[in-house]
């Protein structure tokens, strides 16, 4: 099923789709990464929720846009979920990077707005990782992106 603000998979459908994924217990490498956009409660006090809502929607195009390949879905409120396989590490981490930069000046409504977000990445070279398990490390590295000052990526290996 779809969210019905940014037409990607919602919560249930993501997390159905991850775990189909890793039971599938192939060899390759993972990623799970949990998205958050830095004070979204500002752009919709400042703006009004339809903003807030173009906002999502943005967010969720860029990030599309940037993982072709993987499974992307709205987790629920200003948070994104991103799984993926068969890519480095550092091909990861270069692609946030540069969905940050992107994201810092995006278009809406042909006015260009400063969208911040934070990700935790939680990586695996192995299969044996169950979906609780990135999901744990990866919101645990999302919460030490926002505590170390927002608008950053944190990533941990899983061992």
């Amino acid at each position: 099923e779809l969210d019905s603000t940014t037409g990607l998979l919602n919560k249930l459908a993501t997390t159905n789709h991850i775990q189909r994924l890793i039971s599938e217990k192939t060899n390759a490498k993972s990623f799970f990464a949990m998205l958050d956009i830095d004070d979204f409660k500002a752009f919709n006090d400042t703006y009004g929720h339809s903003f807030g809502d173009e906002v999502l929607r943005t967010v969720g195009k860029l990030l599309s846009r940037k993982f072709p390949n993987a499974v992307v879905g709205r987790f629920g409120g200003d948070e994104f979920i991103v799984f993926a396989r068969g890519t480095s590490e550092s091909a990861v981490v270069d692609d946030f990077e540069d969905f940050l930069e992107v994201s810092g000046k995006a278009e809406i409504g042909g006015k260009r707005y400063t969208i911040k977000c934070s990700v935790g990445i939680a990586w695996s070279e192995s299969c044996d990782v169950d979906y609780a398990r990135y999901f744990d490390e990866a919101d645990e590295q999302l919460y030490r992106a926002k505590k170390e000052g927002k608008h950053r990526i944190c990533r941990k290996k899983i061992v």
